[in-house]
């Protein structure tokens, strides 16, 4: 059997602002940027699990999901963010982006989850293949994940903090203010740290158990103002 969850999650809403005209500096360029974590998804999200009772008879009991699928934390977070680009050569430049969420709330009383920071950071090649049209295609290494230690408040209850190093390819178009993005990680490296609970073991001999996705697909729209 299996369970699952599907629905809107969490979202972020960010601004951000070149801190060189975009118009006249197109050689390279570096934003910065904030933003805020709305609690849109569900933080505990239920659904069916088999179960045997004593005499062996099956049925479902509808109970929280595990963490690893649960739409939302049920918690307000901040960001920070950069990016920017250097052209290199003919058609060629390098990018960078990266953001850091901080979630000051310790845990999600509805489920006992931990509310974790998060952080993601991307950096690569582009290379336009039809300039004149906007379209360009990249190569860039990526690494994401959960820390274990939360910058802000505690960082007690059940989490799954580790990290996911990945090799990035993507399609990239531009055209007048808006711009489209796909992009398909596939990564080279998972690895699950010991939480703050884990750390709490005095043998030292603790260490949590992870759930990474098979398979992650970014797909952005950015719309310029």
């Amino acid at each position: 059997f299996s369970t699952y969850s599907k629905g809107i999650g969490d979202m972020r809403i960010s601004a951000t602002y070149w801190l060189l005209d975009p118009n006249k500096s197109m050689k390279g360029n570096v934003a910065l940027g904030v933003g805020v974590k709305t609690p849109t998804g569900n933080p505990n999200h239920r659904d069916g699990f088999h179960k045997l009772d004593k005499n062996g008879n099956e049925y479902i009991q509808y109970k929280t999901t595990d963490q690893s699928i649960q739409l939302g934390d049920g918690s307000w977070g901040y960001s920070v963010e950069a990016q920017g680009y250097r052209a290199l050569f003919k058609n060629t430049s390098a990018y960078f982006n990266g953001f850091y969420l901080f979630s000051p709330r310790g845990i999600n009383p509805l489920t006992t989850y931990s509310v974790a920071d998060q952080y993601a950071g991307r950096l690569g090649i582009n290379y336009a293949i039809l300039p004149h049209h906007g379209l360009s295609v990249s190569l860039g290494g990526r690494i994401e994940g959960l820390p274990a230690i939360d910058i802000f408040g505690n960082s007690e209850g059940s989490r799954r903090p580790g990290y996911i190093v990945s090799i990035e390819p993507g399609i990239f178009w531009m055209t007048g203010h808006h711009t489209f993005a796909f992009n398909l990680p596939i990564a080279i490296e998972r690895n699950r740290i010991k939480s703050w609970s884990d750390r709490q073991d005095p043998l030292g001999l603790r260490h949590g158990d992870a759930a990474f996705a098979d398979n992650f697909i970014s797909a952005t729209y950015s719309y310029r103002f």
